[in-house]
């Protein structure tokens, strides 16, 4: 970056405003859910597995976990069950924290500002306040995860929608249309379920690569596959752990997931 610093204008600029943004709190009755607050449990990985789930559930693109009505204000209450603390991000308008129970410290002022993510240390309860105001559709969903990247590629993540009651759900397009695949569980010691969820029937490649891009196995070569369910488990224990990429090729679409193996 360079400053470029010239003559003095006619007009110069010689004070500025000293005063802070005036933040103003929610009220906390003002939730539509106040007498029941939305709840969210984070949760260390189950036994086989190295994934952290919210509410007993990695994350599943075709599935919608919350649906949330536009206009409304909700309170959450998110609790960490976990041995370590997780910044929690939640996507949409900004937020603000009501309170923590539970935990090793309180809230402090600086809290009390707008935010986009918080950290749940473990053991503890985050009560947030939030409001859903600007932007609804049911096939285009928001998502809350872990801010940590690991914990979230490995499924810590949740999908919600904001509806407008004003539209008609029934006329708008349904949630999944193309095709995916997941592998489970993510991060693995090497051995995966291969899950393929096929919409249009055809012939389907899948490869593994390093990340320098270096073709490491093919997984599925040129199968012709049928509309449905398709699962298959994949032993890579003979292979390197770290980050590895498994891409879905077909006549209309590519499609690229990240695995971690761990070992």
């Amino acid at each position: 970056m360079t400053f470029n610093v010239g003559a003095t204008v006619g007009t110069p600029i010689t004070s500025y405003n000293t005063d802070l943004t005036e933040i103003v709190s929610i009220p906390e009755t003002s939730a539509n859910n106040f007498s029941a607050p939305r709840e969210y449990e984070l949760s260390p990985p189950p036994p086989g597995s190295f994934g952290f789930t919210i509410n007993d559930l990695t994350y599943d693109p075709t599935r919608i976990d919350d649906t949330i009505t536009l206009g409304h204000t909700e309170i959450w209450d998110i609790t960490n069950i976990a041995t370590m603390a997780h910044p929690y991000h939640i996507h949409g308008n900004s937020f603000q924290i009501i309170s923590r129970t539970n935990g090793w410290r309180p809230s402090h002022p600086w809290e009390l500002g707008w935010k986009d993510v918080v950290v749940i240390h473990s053991g503890e309860t985050v009560r947030i306040i939030k409001e859903f105001t600007d932007y609804a559709d049911p096939n285009m969903a928001y998502m809350s995860h872990c801010h940590i990247l690991e914990h979230e590629d490995a499924g810590m993540m949740t999908h919600w929608v904001v509806i407008d009651p004003l539209v008609a759900v029934e006329s708008l397009e349904p949630l999944v249309e193309s095709n995916d695949f997941s592998v489970y569980p993510n991060p693995s010691n090497g051995n995966f379920n291969l899950i393929l969820n096929i919409h249009i029937e055809g012939n389907y490649t899948i490869d593994l690569f390093n990340q320098n891009g270096k073709l490491i196995q093919k997984l599925v070569d040129d199968k012709h596959l049928a509309v449905g369910e398709h699962n298959s488990w994949i032993n890579l224990e003979d292979i390197p752990h770290g980050v590895y990429y498994c891409k879905l090729l077909s006549d209309t679409e590519v499609i690229t997931k990240k695995l971690i193996l761990l070992k």
